[in-house]
């Protein structure tokens, strides 16, 4: 089920989010990009959220939410990378609590990490510095009610080492384009258009003669 397998993704995610929790410096912290694309009705399209992560940037708990338009598009996939310093997979695997929710009618998933052992005490905090991806994949249903396109909001919270509270958000953009037979339609159309018009203005010329 995409639940299982979103949560799988969200793995390497969680650990640089659950990093950037024991943020070492109030200054350090996590930055998210703003994608777009485009896509025809009945097609399947990613969003590439890029996430920066300051030098700095500690870890301890995170939260991750996605908000869409259920009634234009739904949540395929998700597949998260990390690329920078910081031992994410033995920090990992030390312990945890991963938890998702996932509301498909709604157009909601969230996801929360918090690191703790075996005897529900904090794990050491793990810094970050580096880059990664949130890559949501999404088909278009239909077209959107307000116009040719649907936003996607992307909500990453997370806390430090002294569990002060932060957040940080991305909205992507999927526009919807014309299949490729409306296009088809549209050129066939267009001699009969252009002829239409000449003959219009030979009118407009003979009767003005």
């Amino acid at each position: 089920m995409i639940t299982r397998t979103l949560r799988q993704a969200l793995a390497p995610i969680a650990a640089a989010a659950s990093m950037a929790l024991f943020a070492a410096s109030a200054q350090a912290g996590i930055t998210i990009s703003s994608p777009s694309a485009t896509v025809a009705v009945g097609g399947d399209t990613t969003l590439a959220f890029d996430l920066g992560f300051d030098a700095g940037t500690l870890l301890s708990s995170f939260g991750l939410q996605i908000n869409y338009d259920a009634t234009a598009v739904h949540l395929t996939d998700l597949v998260a990378s990390y690329n920078g310093s910081g031992n994410v997979a033995t920090w990992l695997a030390a312990s945890g609590d991963f938890q998702t929710t996932a509301d498909a009618a709604q157009g909601f998933f969230s996801a929360s990490f918090f690191a703790l052992d075996s005897s529900l005490q904090p794990l050491p905090p793990l810094p970050l510095a580096g880059s990664g991806q949130l890559s949501l994949s999404f088909h278009l249903d239909a077209l959107p009610a307000n116009g040719p396109s649907t936003q996607v909001t992307l909500a990453f919270g997370w806390s430090d080492e002294n569990l002060d509270a932060f957040t940080s958000n991305g909205t992507g953009t999927i526009t919807a384009v014309p299949e490729p037979e409306s296009w088809a339609l549209a050129l066939a159309g267009l001699p009969l258009v252009m002829g239409w018009a000449r003959r219009h203005g030979a009118k407009k010329a003979a009767a003005s003669a």
